[in-house]
């Protein structure tokens, strides 16, 4: 630690910011909650390891939430739902149990997988050829015009 006034870490520190981080609080916002500035929290992380682990691990969990989160989204799922009906002249309100289902959404299915798969899935391929995008749709083009041609089917649109 460097000479000047004392740290204002405490020990419990690191359990709260565990649970922040669980919460899904940012570096930001952990400053912010110990009422000092982001280069402080992060002198913390470096100077204090149990700190930096509680960060660590309450980040983590925080991620996987999203993470699972995402993937559902992804590939969709289904639950539960009540609607409560109160029909006329009844006294006991009545509660209907349905399923909803949540179809795959493309674009979280997308970000999975170019994060997932970046090599398949990235928007900007690496051409190892060298050729720009008009030379490889032009390349794709022939190739079926070729292919079509091959089989009898150069009409074919």
């Amino acid at each position: 630690m460097t000479a000047g006034r004392p740290s204002l870490y405490q020990p419990e520190y690191a359990e709260q910011a565990r649970k922040l981080c669980r919460l899904g609080a940012t570096d930001s916002d952990m400053a912010d909650f110990f009422g000092i500035g982001t280069t402080t929290y992060y002198r913390w992380r470096k100077e204090h390891p149990d700190f930096a682990a509680a960060v660590t691990e309450g980040k983590d969990v925080c991620d996987k939430q999203v993470e699972q989160a995402l993937h559902r989204r992804a590939v969709g799922f289904e639950y539960e739902a009540v609607r409560v009906f109160m029909p006329a002249g009844a006294k006991d309100a009545v509660l209907v149990r349905y399923p909803v289902q949540v179809l795959p959404d493309v674009g979280a299915a997308q970000h999975w997988l170019r994060f997932r798969r970046p090599k398949e899935w990235s928007e900007r391929r690496e051409n190892t050829d060298g050729l720009d995008l008009a030379e490889m749709l032009a390349q794709a083009r022939a190739r079926v015009v070729a292919d079509r041609a091959a089989h009898g089917r150069a009409g074919d649109d």
